[in-house]
């Protein structure tokens, strides 16, 4: 599943050919490396785009602490097998409010006492799906 979520593109900087952007989303603020030019990029300065990112890319833990996009959330439901878990967890500045992880069970079978988590996404695993004009 790929979690979506939209904003504004607030801030660029570009070097070497790569790119990470300042994507403001409600009370989130995403950090994303793209490899893009920069050139392209101004055209969307203060606009909206939708980023996204897989489900099986998030972290989740009791505590992260020290890195750029990392953010603490309630657990709204979670479904487990024998491997893996999948946590539904809040965000109100994603589609549907929610945002899905899909992590090992071993890894997340302790956080499911927990009423909040914290979950962390790579600049480097998000994309840029989308951009127009508004939010």
């Amino acid at each position: 599943m790929l979690n979506k979520i939209r904003g504004i593109l607030r801030d660029f900087v570009s070097q070497g050919g790569i790119s990470r952007l300042e994507v403001e989303c409600g009370e989130f603020v995403f950090f994303v490396l793209l490899l893009e030019d920069s050139i392209s990029l101004r055209n969307y300065l203060h606009k909206g785009i939708c980023i996204g990112f897989k489900e099986s890319n998030v972290v989740v833990a009791s505590r992260i602490e020290g890195v750029s996009n990392a953010f603490e959330a309630k657990i709204l439901s979670f479904e487990s097998d024998n491997l893996f878990m999948r946590l539904l967890l809040e965000c109100k500045a994603a589609e549907n409010g929610q945002i899905s992880v899909l992590a090992s069970y071993e890894c997340a079978k302790n956080l499911t006492k927990s009423k909040k988590v914290f979950w962390h996404i790579l600049e480097s695993e998000i994309m840029v799906l989308e951009r127009f004009d508004g939010v």
